[in-house]
């Protein structure tokens, strides 16, 4: 392998770290952000997506980094 194909698959693998921890952040946030509105539905909005008040506080208790 020569310097330069060296050097452009050290890139690539920086960008494909850098946009495995974009997404991971992402979907932390998404979890954060959804266990936060899932406290605040009322018992026909949770009726309606058919979850319990225990199953979302369960839900919501969980911390953002697991799924």
């Amino acid at each position: 392998m020569n310097a330069k194909v060296q050097i452009d698959t050290v890139k690539v693998v920086r960008i494909s770290k850098v946009a495995r921890l974009k997404n991971v952040l992402k979907r932390w946030r998404q979890n954060y952000r959804s266990r936060l509105e899932l406290q605040t539905l009322n018992h026909y909005e949770l009726k309606d997506i058919g979850v319990s008040r225990a199953e979302a506080l369960e839900e919501a208790k969980k911390p953002f980094w697991r799924g």
